[in-house]
């Protein structure tokens, strides 16, 4: 007999060692830009969004943070969890991965973020991206929807829907960028990092290379 399989989508999501350590560093400084940037349109997810969530996504994170977060942290954050879906999760095999958009995100009672990728899943967009929940106050409201459909599965609905109620603060979760996701209104305070990864994979041209774009990004040990 033989077996072969499609690529599918997955969420993996891990406890990250340091949590408290990394909180009480980070978060503070993240609170302080935020009330800065709360009124700022650039500071808001797009021009449409009526969402009050304020986000980096379009700036990246200040140096000061960023640099926190790549030499003191990004082992806990990115890599202990990206080490595990490489070696375990039955993803394609890849050479070498780096950090290629860092951003942080907060939303406070009511703010959501609508359905979006990170990825069209084309070469030179970022393979995997994660988020680490580092403060939520109530339910994590999460979600992930995916359209790829199986009667081996079978559900009552057009698409699978993970709920991440279930993923508390403290850990992160990393999944394929091109899976649909969104944030439904959140119930209280809710402050993530988000990032994406990029791979080189055998036989990639070097000049297909897009990672890292932060030559300060730390890559895997």
């Amino acid at each position: 007999m033989t077996i072969k399989f499609f690529p599918t989508n997955f969420v993996a999501s891990k406890k990250v060692e340091q949590h408290q350590e990394i909180k009480a560093e980070l978060l503070p400084r993240i609170l302080h830009y935020a009330e800065e940037y709360k009124d700022s349109r650039q500071h808001k997810w797009d021009n449409l969004t009526r969402s009050n969530m304020v986000t980096t996504y379009n700036y990246g994170v200040d140096k000061d943070t960023a640099d926190i977060i790549l030499n003191k942290y990004i082992k806990f954050i990115v890599w202990d969890l990206m080490h595990e879906v490489a070696n375990y999760g039955g993803v394609m095999g890849f050479e070498d991965a780096g950090v290629t958009n860092l951003w942080w995100n907060v939303y406070q009672k009511g703010d959501w973020a609508e359905m979006h990728t990170h990825s069209a899943g084309v070469r030179g967009n970022p393979n995997y991206s994660g988020v680490y929940f580092l403060d939520i106050k109530g339910e994590n409201t999460l979600e992930f929807v995916s359209p790829v459909l199986s009667s081996t599965h079978p559900i009552d609905s057009t698409f699978h829907t993970m709920h991440g109620k279930d993923i508390p603060e403290g850990h992160v979760v990393i999944f394929p960028s091109s899976l649909m996701h969104h944030v439904r209104p959140v119930p209280d305070r809710r402050v993530t990092i988000s990032f994406n990864v990029a791979c080189k994979y055998p036989n990639m041209p070097d000049d297909d290379v897009y990672y890292p774009t932060d030559p300060n990004v730390v890559r895997p040990r």
